[in-house]
């Protein structure tokens, strides 16, 4: 078995709410069919149910390339336009909650020290009913930010219906494909914290690097000893 995980930012602490660092563990059976041992193709593995946005994740031509299956790209490709017919969050938040599903243990709702949400074994593809339940489920600490006072119900683009049979569909190809969703967790750092931080280490970069590496620490206490290739 292989950890194969992935860590990105979004946000601007100060300016856009927090600044967020999140990150998704997968456990990939190595095939002989990879390119490159020790780095799977899960786009590959995964083509009959997820694709990548493109150009424009709203356009005509990224719909008709995904026949169906759910996008996975930057945020500013999956961001569809205010006045459009679907919530501009459609494709962001099908991408969130379809893969949270389909974690093998059901996130706990309360995260631990570091940040990453420990879990529960649950056959159930179990959906976050609020803004607040799903920052709890990735680990986000987010009751002292004042833009999270009030919660809001999920979903916003699709049905419960919709995303559970998005959910089921990822779950059976993530199997199939010798993939397992281990975790989805999230750091956010909200504005005072931001700036503290930018002051000690003198760049916004410093911070993201070493959110980072918090991330990556837990990631190897975690799941090191029983998947030795990290």
């Amino acid at each position: 078995m292989l950890i194969y995980a992935g860590i990105d930012e979004a946000g601007y602490g100060p300016m856009l709410g927090p600044l967020c660092v999140a990150c998704t563990v997968f456990a990939v059976e190595p095939r002989e069919s990879d390119a490159h041992p020790g780095a799977p193709d899960l786009w590959k593995r995964l083509n009959n149910v997820i694709s990548k946005a493109g150009k424009s994740g709203s356009g005509t031509s990224s719909r008709r390339a995904a026949k169906g299956r759910i996008l996975i790209d930057d945020s500013k490709k999956l961001k569809g336009p205010r006045d459009g017919r679907m919530h501009p969050l459609k494709h962001l938040e099908r991408g969130v909650l379809s893969f949270l599903a389909s974690i093998t243990d059901r996130p706990q709702a309360s995260p631990n020290s570091n940040g990453v949400a420990h879990s529960e074994h649950s056959e159930e593809r179990v959906l976050p009913r609020t803004d607040a339940e799903l920052m709890q489920w990735v680990g986000c600490n987010h009751t002292s930010h004042p833009w999270w006072q009030n919660d809001v119900e999920l979903p916003l683009g699709a049905t419960e219906g919709e995303l559970r049979i998005d959910a089921a569909r990822l779950a059976h190809s993530l199997q199939e494909s010798g993939v397992t969703m281990h975790a989805i967790c999230c750091e956010a750092i909200d504005a005072g914290s931001f700036n503290d931080q930018v002051d000690r280490m003198g760049t916004k970069a410093g911070v993201n690097w070493c959110s980072a590496m918090r991330l990556a620490d837990e990631i190897m206490q975690r799941w090191g000893d029983h998947h030795p290739r990290i």
